[in-house]
């Protein structure tokens, strides 16, 4: 396996299936692919936006590593915007293994799942890593997953380890799994 390093200061997007590495802290968002097969390891390194940071599209598929064990991804919310950290924007696949990824307040958010959200035709899996959305608070009645939302019709939501924080919601205030969505945490 070859290994690139990702070293974008503005959003941009990986287009093209490989392995990444973040070489050092960026400020950006991040779209992967339509497509794609994606593995980025976080390297202890912050990835922050001022938005959603990771934007999964139609096809994609995104592994998160972070072998060195300090890696973060922040993200916020914005007005009627799910997933303020990782968002599908069509049906994708989501591999998360490792890294803290940390929701920040906007005060006009009105969106699903803080921290993640993907739609219908989704899998998601969480081997680990840490998932902080204490800073979501909103439990009125179109809010749903304060840390993770999984949209009705998605495939899969699959859980072994990791860690949720906070995350106040009307319904599903860590994890909120849509009617006919797989669900499995061990």
């Amino acid at each position: 396996v070859t290994w690139q390093a990702y070293t974008a200061s503005t959003d941009s997007a990986i287009s093209e299936s490989g392995h990444y590495y973040l070489s050092k802290a960026v400020t950006a968002r991040l779209n992967i692919a339509a497509g794609t097969d994606v593995v980025i390891d976080l390297n202890g390194i912050n990835l922050t936006s001022g938005h959603r940071a990771l934007v999964l599209k139609e096809g994609a598929t995104l592994s998160l590593l972070d072998f060195n064990g300090a890696g973060k991804v922040v993200g916020k919310g914005g007005k009627n915007w799910p997933g303020g950290v990782i968002y599908g924007e069509g049906a994708c696949n989501l591999n998360i293994y490792g890294g803290t990824y940390t929701y920040t307040p906007r005060a006009d958010h009105t969106g699903k799942g803080s921290v993640i959200y993907v739609p219908a035709g989704s899998n998601v899996n969480i081997y680990g890593g840490s998932f902080d959305a204490s800073a979501f608070n909103n439990t009125a009645e179109s809010f749903v997953g304060g840390a993770i939302a999984i949209a009705d019709s998605a495939e899969s939501f699959t859980m072994s380890a990791g860690r949720v924080i906070g995350g106040a919601a009307y319904q599903g205030g860590a994890v909120f799994c849509g009617k006919g969505v797989s669900v499995e945490i061990t």
